[in-house]
């Protein structure tokens, strides 16, 4: 009992240090982001949670990669990627191949984008997670623009917009 009562509060620990981080990142503090983010990161590595520990490579990743740091960047997203597979989260196995895609687009490695944009994509349509569909469909358009594939960009870019506007009349 006392045993799963640290485990318990290792975790809540973990977790409030998480939300630091990402309110650090909201407010633009990156730096202070990363700490919180690896600090949440230790203890999840120490109780063993591996959905948190996913969860904190992911996180680390999206800050590494607003940096400009994408080497970083994909580092986290590829440890993500392997733990997200191993605990068959396909939500974030889809927000992690989106997330990969975008780095390797940003690298020039346009193959590996586009096979990561569509198994991102494919995992968010089997799941039914149009919110998740509309970000990837919307990342393929700024894909397509950096590669000045306009009238492609403009296909995606318009059915992210129109599911995006459904999901807000469906909210409504």
């Amino acid at each position: 009992l006392i045993e799963s009562q640290e485990y318990e509060l290792k975790n809540e620990e973990a977790n409030c240090l998480n939300m630091i981080g990402i309110l650090e990142n909201n407010l633009g503090n990156q730096n202070n982001a990363i700490n919180y983010y690896n600090r949440a990161l230790e203890i999840y590595l120490e109780v063993n949670n591996q959905s948190g520990i996913a969860n904190q490579y992911n996180n680390l990743g999206s800050i590494y990669g607003l940096k400009g740091e994408k080497e970083l960047a994909f580092d986290n997203y590829y440890k993500a990627k392997i733990l997200y597979k191993i605990l068959d989260d396909k939500e974030g196995l889809s927000i992690c191949y989106n997330n990969l895609a975008t780095i390797y687009d940003l690298k020039g490695e346009y193959d590996k984008a586009l096979y990561n944009f569509n198994k991102s994509l494919l995992l968010a349509e089997s799941m039914g997670n149009m919110e998740g569909v509309a970000s990837t469909l919307g990342n393929m358009g700024l894909f397509y623009m950096r590669q000045s594939k306009m009238e492609k960009s403009l296909e995606y870019r318009v059915k992210s917009l129109e599911i995006y506007e459904k999901l807000q009349n469906e909210r409504a």
